[in-house]
């Protein structure tokens, strides 16, 4: 397959891929990749949302969604219809799953959407098909926006998915905004040259949908409408509503951080912690520790020299120093709240997926913007989910809860100690 690494749409649709041919979307985040799942129309339904795969609650990303389809969206898909978006994760802070998502509406409509095989992820680390890559926000028109989106993190998290995709002969394209800095757009177009990927460099709607091709028209916009259409929406905005169908579902909004509030967030270590998805990404190669007595998880300190070099680490997706923390008689851990503790590594190394949870006690030490340790996730065989601290507890004890598929629950404590 020729390697192409475009800045721009004169390729065409998608270069040299054949028309019509299938494609999986994956959404990076600063914690891991979060799948496309599925994308249904629901048309019995008042509210576009969003839940995990095999879930029926309606993540808090849903309002959100829902605003996206019922507006921006009837840009290419006027009058809107209600949409499910399935994920394999949860997003629960941040605007860069527009673009992403915008890419697997503009293919279901071509209907050319496929979903990433999960036997092959699983055993492989193969998609099975062939990929984009995007991040970003976007404008009221669906143009990509610029901002702080911790590429250098997201490309260090995707990068054995490239190897993968190279290995197995899987297209991969890859779509950033074309406002971004200039290092940042020349780290991925580096990378589409080492995996044998497509890069691609979208200012416009238009660019976007000119480099898909096929049935993606744009519907028409506001000067182009009916005087009727018009004055319902102007009507429908001086009530301070959405265009097109008012909410049902009744989740708290999350907050929409502008641009340089996300900057800002970045460099203030009090505001900016996460969690991996609970996936084994290979950023941080495993290394020895000390499993407890099931032999089904471990537990693993992350370290830097102090809490300032914790910060550059996790900003510049470079590795930790590992510890495993070992088990005493009491079935509990004891960390010590050094200066240089960043955080914990949870490990499945069983054959089967455990649920695990965290009690809220730890809570308020990792500001997270995702919050699926403290309600409990699913942790994958062979997989890690990494909890970052955004300051040091002492003398603080929290539960963890270990749920097997079949067997009894367990129940450890963490208890964080002074050094």
């Amino acid at each position: 397959m020729e390697n192409e690494v475009s800045s721009s749409i004169s390729g065409g649709s998608f270069g040299n891929s054949e028309p019509g041919r299938k494609k999986c979307v994956v959404i990076p985040t600063t914690g891991g990749l979060v799948w496309v799942r599925g994308l249904k129309k629901r048309p019995r339904l008042k509210s576009s949302y969003a839940i995990m795969d095999g879930d029926f609650r309606p993540l808090k990303l849903s309002k959100d969604y829902h605003y996206f389809v019922s507006g921006p969206l009837t840009l290419v898909n006027d009058p809107p219809d209600i949409f499910e978006l399935s994920l394999s994760d949860n997003i629960d802070s941040g605007r860069s799953w527009e673009f992403p998502t915008l890419v697997a509406h503009l293919l279901e409509k071509q209907q050319n959407l496929v979903f990433a095989d999960r036997q092959s992820l699983e055993e492989h680390g193969d998609p099975g098909h062939d990929l984009i890559w995007a991040t970003g926000m976007l404008d009221p028109d669906l143009a990509p926006v610029a901002a702080d989106y911790m590429l250098a993190r997201k490309l260090e998290l995707s990068r054995p998915l490239f190897e993968k995709c190279a290995k197995y002969k899987r297209r991969m394209d890859i779509f950033l905004c074309a406002d971004l800095p200039a290092d940042e757009r020349a780290l991925f177009r580096e990378a589409a040259r080492q995996y044998g990927g497509h890069y691609h460099e979208i200012s416009t709607l238009d660019d976007l949908t000119t480099i898909l091709g096929g049935d993606t028209a744009s519907a028409p916009h506001d000067d182009e409408k009916q005087p009727e259409t018009r004055k319902q929406e102007e009507q429908g905005e001086q009530a301070g509503l959405p265009a097109g169908p008012k909410p049902a579902i009744d989740i708290p909004r999350p907050v929409l951080v502008s641009a340089v509030a996300v900057a800002a967030i970045v460099f203030l270590w009090a505001g900016y912690s996460f969690f991996g998805p609970g996936s084994s990404n290979g950023l941080h190669d495993p290394e020895s520790a000390h499993a407890d007595g099931t032999g089904a998880f471990m537990i693993e300190q992350l370290m830097a020299a102090d809490q300032h070099d914790c910060r550059r680490r996790v900003m510049m997706a470079e590795r930790f120093e590992t510890k495993g923390l070992a088990k005493d008689k009491a079935a509990t851990f004891n960390p010590k709240s050094f200066r240089g503790l960043c955080g914990l590594r949870f490990r499945n190394t069983g054959s089967t997926p455990f649920r695990l949870q965290l009690s809220e006690a730890l809570e308020n030490y990792a500001i997270t913007g995702s919050d699926t340790l403290f309600t409990g996730r699913t942790l994958q065989a062979g997989k890690v989910t990494d909890l970052y601290l955004s300051r040091l507890p002492v003398e603080l004890s929290a539960q963890l809860t270990i749920t097997p598929e079949k067997g009894p629950r367990k129940r450890f404590q963490i208890k964080f100690t002074r050094p």
